[in-house]
C-alpha cells in the first residue's frame, strides 16, 4: 500500500518538505519491496505538476512501466489522466477498493468544511458504501503532515507518513487492530 507519490511533482519538495531525490527514493523502494507478482494499491495522486516539466509525461510514462507489481490505482485530486492512459500504463483504476475488512479511498472519511461540495459528496458516498458492507477500517492517503491526527480506524499511506516506500497490509491490519504491540 502506498499513496500520494506525487512522481515529478517539484513544489511537493517545499510543500511536504520532501528530499530532493523523492522520485528516485520512491521508485528504487517500491521495486526493492515490490515483485511482479505482488498486488500494490495506490491509494491516489501517483503524479503532479507532470506538464510544468520537459518531457514530463515521457518521463512518468517511463517511470509507471517500470514499476514492479499488479497496480491499483486509487483516482486522487491530482489524477488528472484519462482512465486508459492509466490502464495502459499497466494499472487497473477505481475510485475505491474494497478487500477484507478494509476500503481503500484517497480520501479519510472525514468531511471538513474546507472541502468542496464535490469532494463532500464523494466522502459521503464512500461511508454509505463503507457501513453498508460493515467495514471496519479506511486505507487512505492525501493527508502528508504527519502532524495531521490519525482518524479512529483509519490508517493513513502517504509516503511522508510510512518512510517512502510501500506498507504491507499485514502490518497495518496490526496496527489498526492493535496487535502490534
Amino acid at each position: 500500500m502506498i499513496s500520494d507519490t506525487h512522481f515529478l511533482h517539484t513544489n511537493i519538495i517545499k510543500y511536504t518538505n520532501r528530499p530532493a531525490n523523492f522520485n528516485e527514493l520512491i521508485f528504487k523502494n517500491w521495486n526493492n519491496l515490490v515483485s511482479d507478482d505482488n498486488l500494490i494499491i495506490h491509494c491516489g495522486d501517483f503524479s503532479a505538476g507532470v506538464g510544468r516539466i520537459k518531457d514530463g509525461f515521457k518521463k512518468l510514462e517511463k517511470i509507471t512501466l517500470n514499476l514492479k507489481g499488479h497496480k491499483i490505482l486509487i483516482k486522487g485530486n491530482h489524477d488528472y489522466f484519462p482512465k486508459q492512459t492509466y490502464e495502459d500504463w499497466g494499472f487497473e483504476v477505481c475510485d475505491y477498493f474494497i478487500f477484507d475488512k478494509f476500503i481503500f479511498c484517497h480520501y479519510p472519511l472525514i468531511i471538513a468544511e474546507y472541502m468542496d461540495t464535490l469532494t463532500k459528496n464523494f466522502i459521503k458516498k464512500i461511508k454509505q458504501i463503507k457501513e453498508k458492507n460493515n467495514i471496519p477500517f479506511v486505507i487512505h492517503g492525501h493527508k502528508h503532515s504527519k502532524n495531521y491526527p490519525n482518524y479512529p480506524n483509519h490508517y493513513n499511506v502517504c509516503v511522508e507518513r510510512i518512510g517512502y516506500k510501500p506498507i504491507l497490509l499485514s502490518e497495518i491490519k496490526k496496527k489498526l487492530e492493535g496487535k502490534d504491540k
